[in-house]
Parts: C-alpha cells; sequence; structure tokens
C-alpha cells in the first residue's frame, strides 16, 4: 500500500469549506452535524441516514472531498504516533516497552519505525534510510562529522550522562510537591517559536507545546546509530532546559546533575575549537 498524498491544513479546511457550501446551498437541515473538524465531518457523512434527500451530484462531490481527508487523517494519526514515542522515551520507555502496543518485537524494530515517522515528515517518504542518512550527514568532508567520528565514545558518554543524570534529578522532585524540568513556559534563545493554536494544523509538532521538546529530541538521538552535527546542535538547545531543571532543583555545583552540564559545555567548547581551528590556520 502507497503512501497516501501528504494533506495540508489549508487542502484540509477547503475540503470541509466545500461540504459546508454544497450542504448549505441545497438546504440540507441535517448540515449542522457536520462540525468542523475532519473526523466530525468525515462521521457525519458516512452515516446513511443523513445521505437520504440528498442529491446524487452533493454525494458523489462529498465523497472525493472526504477522501482528502481521510488523507489528512492518515498523517494526524502517525504525527500523533510519532508524538508519543518521543514522548514515551522521554519518560524513561523503553523501545522495547513502547514497541509492544505496535506488535513491534525488537528495539531495532522500533527505532525503524520511528525512523520512518522522522523521514515521513521530513520527506513525505516512509524510507527510514533517508533519516539514516540524514543522520550520517551530509558530507564525508565536512570537518565536524570528522570530529564527531574521532570523539564519538566522548560524545555518547556525554549525552548519556546528562540524560540519566537529569532523569534521576526528575524522579527524586517528581516524589516532591510539585514536578519539574518543564521549566518557564516562554521560549528560549534558539528555541521553539510559540505554539500555533489550530485544530487542523499538520505542520505543526505538537511536542512545541512542551518547553522541554529538546530534551525529548535528544533522547531519541541518544538512542540513534550514527551521531552527527545535529546532535551537538541538539546538545546546545537542551542544556539551558537542563539547567533550568537544575536551578529549579537547587542542586548543589557538587551535583551529578551540575557536572555533566559542565561536562556537555566542555564538548560543545572542545567541538567549536576542533571544528573551526583548522580553517582559520
Amino acid at each position: 500500500m502507497t503512501t497516501p498524498p501528504f494533506v495540508t491544513s489549508q487542502e484540509a479546511e477547503d475540503a470541509i469549506s466545500r461540504i459546508i457550501w454544497r450542504h448549505h446551498h441545497i438546504d440540507d437541515n441535517r448540515r449542522s452535524g457536520l462540525g468542523t473538524r475532519p473526523r466530525d465531518v468525515l462521521d457525519h457523512l458516512l452515516r446513511e441516514q443523513h445521505a437520504i434527500g440528498v442529491p446524487q451530484w452533493v454525494r458523489a462531490a462529498d465523497v472525493q472531498d472526504s477522501l482528502i481527508l481521510c488523507n489528512w487523517s492518515w498523517w494526524d494519526d502517525r504525527r500523533r504516533e510519532r508524538t508519543l514515542l518521543r514522548r514515551g522515551l522521554r519518560l524513561g520507555l523503553t523501545l522495547a516497552e513502547l514497541g509492544n502496543p505496535l506488535g513491534i518485537s525488537t528495539p531495532q524494530g522500533l527505532r525503524d519505525r520511528l525512523d520512518r515517522l522522522d523521514a515521513l515528515f521530513a520527506h513525505h517518504n516512509p524510507d527510514e534510510k533517508l533519516s539514516r542518512e540524514t543522520r550520517r550527514v551530509a558530507n564525508a568532508k565536512d570537518p565536524r562529522q570528522h570530529w564527531i567520528n574521532a570523539n564519538e565514545p566522548r560524545v555518547r558518554a556525554t549525552l548519556t550522562a546528562l540524560l540519566a543524570q537529569l532523569e534521576r534529578v526528575e524522579k527524586l522532585h517528581l516524589g516532591g510537591s510539585s514536578p519539574t524540568t518543564t521549566g518557564s513556559p516562554e521560549s528560549i534563545d534558539g528555541g521553539p517559536p510559540a505554539p500555533v493554536d489550530h485544530d487542523l494544523d499538520l505542520d505543526v509538532d505538537p511536542d512545541t507545546d512542551e518547553p522541554d521538546e529538546w530534551i525529548d529530541e535528544l533522547r531519541v538521538e541518544a538512542i540513534s546509530e550514527t551521531l552527527t552535527p545535529a546532535t551537538l546542535s541538539l546538545i546546545g538547545l537542551a542544556l539551558p532546559e537542563v539547567q533550568r531543571s537544575a536551578s529549579k532543583a537547587a542542586l548543589a555545583t557538587s551535583h551529578g546533575l551540575n557536572r555533566a552540564i559542565k561536562q556537555a559545555h566542555r564538548l560543545r567548547a572542545d567541538y567549536t575549537r576542533g571544528t573551526t581551528e583548522p580553517s582559520g590556520k
């Protein structure tokens, strides 16, 4: 089965507008039950009793627009699945635990599923190899990739320590009076834009509603087979939220999370020097 064509929020809105216009045009006294959301409109039109008395040309046109809404719903379901898998990783669920409800029996199978979903929204093509190739990066001559390849054990150790210590602090704090880690709802420099409140917007990842989305992304990156410059960028984007969590928890400077934060900053500083000095000689 092929991947349905990608349907933008505007295309879905236009399809709904055409359906509503047709039923208004024929003065359908049941049109108030259509609603304005894709799934509500589909549910209404699929009920046979609502087709009684509706001209054939209206029903035929409704089928065409309903198929557009079906495609929108397919993409919306994939987006929701991708969001839930990322959230599960952030909450500490294993690949096996996330795969079980989906009928996926191996951790690599779940990793492939995530890669396919990432590729689906990045390229509108469900080929996990596209995501892998994107992570392998760009150009074999890229000095940033050479540095990462040469220092991969250190990068992985820094990333693992940062996430492990953050999870430790989250668990301790969640046992207290209120949760932490999310920090302030305002966006940080270089962080995501303010979320768009739109029922149909497929182009906006709902995870941007959460201020710790970069930590979520970093957890996914941590299980990637290949580290790339995007990994270092994600560490930089996640660090302000990690530091905010450490500050809220009033941790001692010797605490493991603060040490992991310093380690991450040193890693990024060395990465910057190691990838820019050769060109400056």
